[in-house]
């Protein structure tokens, strides 16, 4: 065991570890300490550099673990930053080469991670208090707890393989890593019913994926989290792969994948020994796709199997993205049978990225049926995803045409079967050009298209071929010149009056009571160089500041710096023109160079989700609930109905939502905001704004957006704070991951009360009641038909007690979640 130099102060015990990858397995901890840190930085604990750039700082390690022809393959759990710099670290447990120089490391892998959906950056804490490890970004905000308090934990140890476990005094496992799975699941770990593997994104900063893994009507099932879950693998209670392949000195192992007791556990041996290999681990991907992965000598990390390809490739829901067309693992765009060019891909270099449909949104757009033949779709896996009582082919196009929210009607049937099945998606991921099995299957697939007025309709290969040919050859080379001497002489007169208005930037100014202007040496001067970060986001990151009058502000800094400067001021002259006690006060800009900076006022409690979904933090009681909810529908509806233009927020959600010192709510983030013109009750726009999980159906099959779609986002929020956890929920069990399908079932089943009483909230009969309808509204804010929900002015009256909520209220379900047409009825 290498020595450990500890310093006390405060009643802290710091470990200072420069272990030089020797075994240490096991930490005991001080008992007449109250805490003992781990700091993320290279002067606290060892770090080793790896090939890609990647970093890792070992707290525990087991540096001779399996040992193939002298590589030797040890695992431990520290810190690993996919990048040296900037906050892209989670602290989990690695897989790693340990024989090889520092520098040219193999690339390890993270197979167990506390917070993969939410990195932390350099000087993070890793801190055991009171029996509970807990992790803390550098501002001290907690992360992630094992929350096992008062357990009588004396050590940590990573002994018994790559697991990382507490236990007390009597050795006895108080906490481990096992029982926690993220992405990976390892030899003889268990997956027990209601835990899911959740797929990471190629991207690790932007946390977890859409796909997961669970246990569901006994079999092994993945879904697609979307809109909605859908499940597109199975695996039934006892599976055996074929032998995996065999690589160079390698001897092929076997996997055996099975029930346990109801759990599904996967183990992998060597066929000449027996034993656990530690460095071979099954994952679900990014992609959807479920693998075993296993080091191998000269090749590093590898698929050694591959449990879609070896059935099919093209089972994956996104691997050709967006209505991309897959065929044997080939991505293109569907073509219809009419000879219409219907869509386009998303980036011709790409084609995996998808495809968009052909022109542009029009007012007087309509949609119809088109046929593209013989298509399937991934959701054909699941035989009850079928809508019921529909066995022909003509009654399933009618049943999506009726549906406002179908977008394509997908139809299989056996050539020896009377009737077929009938599948209604809202939403279309990647379609398959091959069958989904082998025997005699013939599907037919009817995409929802638009059909246009004027101009911007779609392009016939006939038609594409006379423009081609004689006269009409001549007008396009004659325009092709007019348009080029036009944009020449465009670009020249812009850059003229460009090079004017650059002149004048330094003396703009702005008219007495809109946002000060600072300059970056103030900015600097306010943020003490930018030391203390308080938030961190996609596009911004955010800093404490102090005025020279001494006021507290918030300093935003954001990341897109290729926005024209034009531009950033129009937004500060906007959002500094809009004032309500609701909303997050601009008080100055820096608009110098390159830095685009905002200056709020500071909000002391932070933003909403800590309070919410924080089980360290005291819980909100009802009444501050409540007055929380009043102050956010209060600032949506002065931004819908209030301010000289109509502004869509388009990302509301508790990380949004700041609180003062008194715990009222103000809403900040403009980011994705848009502006509507008083005349007009839409805006157009082909991008989709917003979070997961808080963006209104309407984005999947319509580019017509109103402000109704703050209201579902609203809606979400205000569940969440009732219930006290997040919308999309993966630690529930596979039914009750998504919160408002939860909701809906619920109130399908007249059960909202029984919801109230298992949160374990006291309230008395009247705070219970009130609650109740609290939860209708949020469900009211959710129907998926935008035109029937309230506007943020009606939930301002209901929540005021001005107008009556009605103790009726219907809305219609997504034809994925009940049958069509079915209506659901909010009763008392």
């Amino acid at each position: 065991m290498a020595c450990y130099v500890i310093l006390l102060f405060f009643g802290i015990t710091i470990f200072d570890s420069k272990l030089a990858l020797a075994d240490d397995l096991t930490i005991y901890f001080t008992n007449n300490v109250s805490t003992t840190l781990w700091i993320n930085n290279n002067e606290f604990l060892s770090t080793l550099q790896f090939s890609d750039g990647s970093i890792a700082r070992m707290i525990l390690v087991n540096g001779s673990g399996d040992n193939r022809s002298g590589r030797k393959l040890g695992y431990g759990c520290g810190f690993f930053c996919h990048l040296a710099t900037s906050a892209s670290c989670e602290f989990g447990i690695i897989l790693l080469e340990t024989t090889s120089p520092d520098s040219w490391r193999t690339v390890p892998q993270v197979v167990w991670s506390a917070n993969h959906n939410n990195l932390v950056g350099e000087n993070a804490t890793l801190e055991f208090s009171h029996g509970s490890l807990m992790l803390r970004n550098s501002a001290g905000g907690k992360i992630w707890s094992s929350n096992n308090s008062n357990k009588n934990v004396v050590g940590m140890s990573i002994a018994g393989g790559p697991n990382l476990v507490l236990f007390n005094s009597s050795n006895g496992v108080v906490w481990q890593s096992f029982d926690h799975p993220t992405d990976t699941l390892l030899p003889g770990q268990v997956l027990r019913r209601g835990q899911s593997l959740i797929s990471s994104l190629a991207n690790p900063d932007m946390g977890t994926g859409f796909f997961s893994l669970s246990i569901s009507l006994g079999f092994l099932t993945a879904f697609i989290h979307t809109d909605i879950s859908v499940p597109y693998f199975f695996l039934p209670k006892t599976y055996m792969p074929k032998k995996l392949l065999q690589y160079v000195k390698f001897e092929s192992g076997e996997v055996q994948l099975g029930f346990l007791f109801g759990n599904w556990t996967y183990s992998y041996t060597l066929a000449e020994t027996q034993l656990y290999q530690p460095s071979d681990f099954l994952r679900l991907d990014p992609d959807g796709g479920l693998r075993i992965y296993s080091w191998m000598l000269q090749e590093g990390w590898r698929v050694v199997y591959d449990f879609m390809y070896n059935s099919d490739l093209c089972q994956l829901p996104l691997t050709c993205g967006r209505y991309g067309v897959c065929n044997k693992g080939q991505c293109s765009c569907p073509k219809a049978l009419d000879g219409v060019n219907y869509f386009a891909p998303v980036d011709a270099q790409s084609p995996e990225l998808g495809c968009h449909q052909i022109g542009s949104l029009s007012l007087q757009d309509q949609y119809q049926l088109v046929d593209f033949g013989n298509l399937s779709y991934f959701s054909f896996a699941d035989s009850q995803a079928a809508v019921p009582d529909i066995g022909e082919l003509h009654e399933c196009r009618e049943a999506c045409s009726r549906n406002a929210s179908c977008q394509a009607a997908f139809f299989d049937y056996d050539h020896d079967a009377s009737v077929g099945r009938c599948y209604l998606p809202s939403e279309i991921l990647s379609i398959r050009a091959n069958k989904i099995s082998e025997g005699n299957v013939v599907s037919s697939a009817y995409l929802k298209v638009r059909v246009y007025s004027g101009a911007s309709s779609p392009i016939s290969p006939s038609l594409s071929a006379t423009v081609k040919n004689g006269k009409y050859h001549k007008i396009l080379l004659f325009s092709g010149f007019c348009i080029i001497a036009i944009f020449i002489s465009a670009l020249i007169v812009v850059m003229f009056v460009w090079k004017i208005r650059a002149s004048k930037h330094e003396q703009d100014h702005f008219e007495p009571g809109t946002p000060a202007r600072f300059s970056y040496n103030e900015i600097c001067i306010v943020t003490h160089n930018f030391s203390q970060e308080i938030g961190r986001g996609g596009f911004a990151v955010v800093f404490k500041g102090v005025l020279k009058d001494g006021t507290l502000v918030a300093v935003k800094q954001l990341k897109n710096e290729r926005q024209g400067i034009d531009d950033f001021l129009t937004e500060v002259r906007t959002i500094g023109g809009i004032h309500h006690i609701n909303l997050v006060r601009l008080i100055g800009f820096c608009a110098e160079k390159l830095h685009r900076i905002l200056v709020f006022e500071y909000m002391s409690n932070g933003s909403l989700d800590g309070w919410i979904f924080d089980e360290m933090k005291q819980d909100l009681d009802c009444k501050t609930k409540l007055n929380i909810i009043a102050d956010i529908a209060k600032g949506l509806a002065y931004l819908h109905e209030g301010c000289r233009q109509r502004i869509a927020h388009l990302d509301v959600k508790p990380h949004n939502i700041l609180l003062d010192d008194h715990f009222n709510a103000k809403i900040s983030d403009f980011g994705l905001a848009k502006f509507i013109d008083r005349d007009r009750c839409q805006f157009t726009n082909t991008f989709m704004r917003g979070t997961l999980g808080y963006i209104a159906p309407e984005w999947q099959h319509s580019q017509h957006i109103t402000v109704k779609a703050d209201v579902y986002s609203f809606g979400i929020v205000m569940l969440e704070i009732l219930f006290g956890r997040r919308n999309l929920d993966y630690s529930q069990c596979s039914s009750d991951v998504n919160l408002l399908t939860l909701m809906r079932r619920k109130t399908e089943e007249f059960d909202l009360t029984h919801i109230i009483q298992q949160q374990g909230q006291k309230m008395n009969n009247y705070e219970e009641k009130l609650t109740l309808r609290m939860m209708k509204l949020g469900i009211w804010c959710t129907i998926v038909d935008y035109k029937k929900r309230p506007s943020m002015s009606q939930i301002v009256k209901f929540l005021e007690g001005v107008v009556k909520l009605e103790d009726d209220i219907s809305f219609d379900l997504p034809h994925n979640e009940a049958s069509p047409n079915r209506k659901v009825i909010l009763a008392p």
